[in-house]
């Protein structure tokens, strides 16, 4: 499936409280593969931004950082 604005959620920092690095939270429905360059496209997002992404089962939270961003399209890499 696409990226789905609605499950990606503003845990804590961002551009309002002027907090950077920012965490998201991001639930993954439809198990797509959020490495995919370009593949969240939100405004808000930030390179070095933290994203949690939680699998279709709930179990396992893998996390990611925003690696790049063109125009409203970011890529996320793994945490290693």
């Amino acid at each position: 499936m696409a990226f789905d604005r609605e499950r990606l959620t503003l845990v804590a920092g961002g551009c309002k409280t002027s907090v950077q690095p920012a965490l998201w939270l991001y639930w993954n429905e439809d198990t797509d593969t959020v490495t995919t360059a370009g593949y969240m496209a939100h405004s808000a997002l930030s390179v070095k931004d933290q994203v949690m992404v939680i699998p279709a089962a709930g179990t396992g939270i893998t996390f990611y950082y925003v690696s790049a961003k063109s125009g409203n399209a970011a890529t996320l890499t793994a945490v290693s």
